[in-house]
């Protein structure tokens, strides 16, 4: 089954197609949570800012930074990551998603949870736009899992 980019990832790559180095910026609303977006490119890469805001959220996310541990990734041949900040729901939501595993893939990667922000940096190659698509969409789903998990009444 193939399945087509993400629209974000359009506006991305046709502004990366025309010039050799740029920046594109731009806000989007998906059902509650405010996505921004900063794109920067040079003649390889492709840095990834994305702040995503949930409007609706409670209480505040308590600050954490989880992003892959390169050496200990190398050495055991799996995904380890290093976990900076206060343990939540949230964190630990982020630290057993696979989505998460997927996203800090990515070349310089971290995710940070910070006041009602969910934040990805990372890079990819600027004309890997299938990565990119992929990871609008696994930021997607996170969003869904925190509205679930929002949505599950605390014990």
């Amino acid at each position: 089954m193939v399945q087509e980019n993400h629209p974000f990832t359009s506006s991305i790559t046709e502004s990366t197609n025309i010039l050799p180095k740029g920046e594109v910026n731009f806000i989007e609303q998906h059902s509650n949570w405010i996505i921004k977006v900063k794109c920067s490119w040079g003649k390889t890469w492709l840095s990834i800012n994305i702040a995503s805001r949930k409007t609706d959220l409670k209480s505040h996310f308590l600050p954490c930074k989880l992003k892959q541990a390169s050496l200990l990734s190398f050495l055991t041949r799996s995904s380890a990551f290093n976990f900076y900040g206060e343990k939540s729901k949230y964190s630990e939501l982020l630290l057993k998603s696979p989505e998460t595993r997927h996203i800090l893939a990515s070349k310089r990667s971290c995710i940070l949870l910070d006041a009602n922000s969910l934040i990805y940096k990372g890079s990819v190659r600027k004309k890997d736009t299938k990565s990119l698509s992929n990871i609008f969409i696994l930021i997607e789903s996170l969003h869904n899992k925190i509205d679930n998990l929002d949505r599950v009444p605390s014990v």
